[in-house]
């Protein structure tokens, strides 16, 4: 499901939105990975970063994790909301 589609199917009920994962890079051209700022834009209100999912299959270490996450916490939703 595209997140803006998500946005309106949620709109007007308690229903938050969030994304599963946010590049680390805060802007620039990174096809295919969205930033903090965008989800922010969005009206996300989570970012899951750190999933078991992404550790495996695309190899992200501990490093690259807590690059996100203060990329996260600097750029996308408010503090706090950034789960790992």
């Amino acid at each position: 499901m595209y997140i803006d589609m998500a946005k309106r199917e949620a709109e007007g009920s308690h229903i938050m939105l969030g994304a599963q994962n946010v590049d680390l890079n805060l802007s620039g051209a990174f096809t295919g990975e969205t930033s903090a700022a965008m989800l922010k834009d969005i009206g996300a209100q989570y970012i899951i970063i750190g999933h078991s999912e992404r550790r495996t299959y695309h190899k992200e270490s501990d490093e690259l994790i807590a690059k996100k996450i203060r990329g996260a916490e600097r750029a996308g939703p408010d503090s706090g909301s950034v789960h790992r």
